[in-house]
């Protein structure tokens, strides 16, 4: 309400719980409007019933009952009938997403309830939400646009809106220690060895624990609490007296997000009774998330945490092969000013080990950027592509046999790199869509002058990243002693683990059709899963090196006869890869 008279402020998002007084709050910007601000307002609510119910049952109720704004009411017997209010002071129209509700007149005000109920498209026309913020555009200087709706999945248009905004949560203080947290729902705590939803509602048996002093926190504190809360955007804090510490967003755009944790007339207990009520039943638990949490309802297929991987490191040492590996597969991926990569050893049954990884900066290895004869792969080159690694029991030497290279950046110049060193390097692109002819398939970049391919040219290897992505993802959760388990060394790094888990398989309703799909996507709060993709490279390397076909008794016939170390040389003429020491195609 204050964001209201505020001129910084042009929108306001809401993204709230039910019955938290979101809509009391709208009204009392509707009252204030007619009272005191003047200019035509449009409210849009979902259909047109509820455009009619509203109106009938509780606008009217609170414009007749409050003097200050009944007395800008025209004197007409309709003055209150229909869509059209006229005031001395303002026009009023209630609209639903129509394209002749939302696109007949210009306003300073629009006010859209519950959002994420309205549809996306009225079939002729465009978006009615941006119909509907269109109409503000006469009034650029002083219009105010506010979305308020309870969240339901991350397609909902009041998430991308709050996610537009500077991102306010309501920070109160803890009543033992003084500093101020936003409440969160992990945060709220009740007997471990209690899962009956019926006796932690009736003893109310739950609290909030401080994350600072770890006290417990009970109903009866909230309302001093709320008294002496501080909206905080993000990237801020609030310190001890109230004040925000950080620098504060400059934006026109203001986002309140708010959950039934904090209303006073919702005890901690009841929530938790209600979650565990819904913990085996979808349709109730995203209900509990969207209407009580305030949270957007995120369908997750598969998914793997940092922790996850803590069971697959194995007692070997990074880059040294172990006993049983046979050949050595790499990936590179290529970033603005560096690149990932990441080498994985291969043996029988699809037994793997990571063996080293890491990031190189453009031009590390030349101080003399621009220089003679300054070449920005060669850093790579030195550290990637010519890569050695010793067997941990014979000390003989391997080089990689296949290192993949992602050619969606600097496409040109990994085309020249693969060019080079064609006996070990190929480009790749990952495909959004499943390949017809496998996992995997090339198609020739060269041509001659009658536009075919030339037999010996650079192959471009596209890849059906949606099946290696779930490979890997079922390599993570293999029981131990199960062939293809994931392998990793003792003391992986974070960044690595953190990379490597931060995308999650959600699925995905199409609001039409209601048919489902699934998606990999990052998960909230990561940035970064270039070692993710390090590893879905290396994933496709070995297939093109034959690994999953590889039987424990051709292992052994391999260790016996001690193969060279040398990757096989490269066919000429030939548009496929020749096995040298095998005889045969792979």
């Amino acid at each position: 309400m204050d964001a209201l008279t505020d001129r910084r402020v042009e929108r306001i998002t809401i993204q709230k719980a039910t019955q938290v007084g979101g809509t009391e709050a709208l009204f009392n910007m509707v009252g204030f409007a007619i009272d005191r601000a003047g200019g035509p307002m449009l409210y849009v609510m979902p259909t047109e019933d509820d455009a009619k119910g509203i109106a009938a049952e509780r606008l009217k109720d609170m414009i007749a009952e409050t003097p200050a704004v009944a007395g800008h009411t025209l004197t007409a017997a309709n003055a209150l009938r229909g869509n059209f209010w006229q005031f001395d002071t303002m026009a009023f129209r209630l609209g639903w997403p129509t394209p002749t509700k939302l696109a007949s007149m210009p306003c300073q005000y629009v006010v859209l309830d519950e959002v994420d109920k309205m549809p996306r498209f009225t079939g002729k026309e465009a978006n009615p939400i941006s119909l509907a913020r269109d109409r503000t555009d006469t009034y650029k200087t002083r219009r105010k646009i506010i979305d308020i709706s309870t969240p339901t999945t991350e397609d909902g248009i009041i998430h991308h809106s709050f996610e537009e905004s500077d991102k306010r949560f309501y920070w109160v203080p803890c009543p033992h220690c003084g500093e101020f947290q936003a409440f969160v729902w992990e945060q709220i705590k009740f007997p471990k060895e209690e899962r009956n939803s019926h006796r932690i509602r009736l003893e109310n048996l739950a609290w909030y624990e401080c994350v600072h002093c770890e006290e417990r926190i009970h109903d009866h504190h909230k309302p001093k609490m709320l008294e002496r809360g501080v909206w905080c955007p993000n990237g801020c804090e609030v310190d001890r007296d109230g004040g925000l510490v950080g620098e504060v967003p400059v934006t026109t755009h203001r986002g309140y997000h708010i959950s039934s944790i904090y209303s006073p007339w919702v005890e901690f207990s009841e929530l938790v009774a209600e979650f565990l009520e819904a913990c085996d039943k979808p349709d109730k638990l995203q209900n509990f998330v969207n209407s009580r949490l305030a949270e957007v309802w995120r369908e997750v297929a598969a998914n793997t945490d940092e922790a996850d991987l803590q069971s697959l490191e194995m007692p070997y040492a990074p880059g040294l092969l172990p006993e049983e590996a046979l050949l050595v597969t790499g990936a590179i991926d290529v970033q603005k000013d560096h690149i990932w990569y990441g080498f994985r050893a291969w043996g029988a049954a699809e037994a793997n080990w990571l063996i080293d990884y890491g990031r190189v900066e453009w031009g590390a290895a030349l101080p003399e950027v621009g220089g003679e004869g300054f070449d920005p792969w060669r850093a790579v080159v030195e550290r990637v592509v010519l890569a050695e690694f010793p067997r941990e029991d014979t000390g003989e030497v391997v080089r990689p046999r296949v290192i993949l290279v992602d050619s969606g950046a600097y496409t040109s110049d990994v085309y020249s790199l693969c060019r080079r060193y064609t006996d070990v390097l190929r480009p790749i692109k990952g495909s959004s869509q499943s390949l017809q002819s496998g996992t995997y398939r090339g198609s020739r970049l060269d041509k001659d002058k009658r536009g075919r391919s030339r037999s010996n040219s650079l192959v471009l290897w596209w890849l059906d990243t949606e099946h290696y992505k779930k490979k890997l993802h079922r390599m993570m959760h293999c029981p131990p002693g199960t062939p293809g388990r994931l392998g990793l060394y003792g003391g992986v790094g974070d960044e690595y683990k953190t990379q490597v888990t931060a995308e999650e398989q959600i699925i995905k309703r199409d609001k039409r059709s209601g048919r489902e799909r699934l998606v990999w996507q990052l998960k909230p709060g990561r940035k970064d899963n270039h070692l993710g993709d390090v590893e879905v490279y290396n994933l496709a390397a070995a297939d093109m090196c034959g690994v999953p076909s590889i039987t424990v008794e051709q292992a052994r016939r391999a260790r016996r006869e001690a193969p060279s170390a040398a990757p096989p040389e490269r066919s000429r003429g030939r548009g496929r890869w020749w096995d040298g020491r095998g005889g045969h195609w792979r």
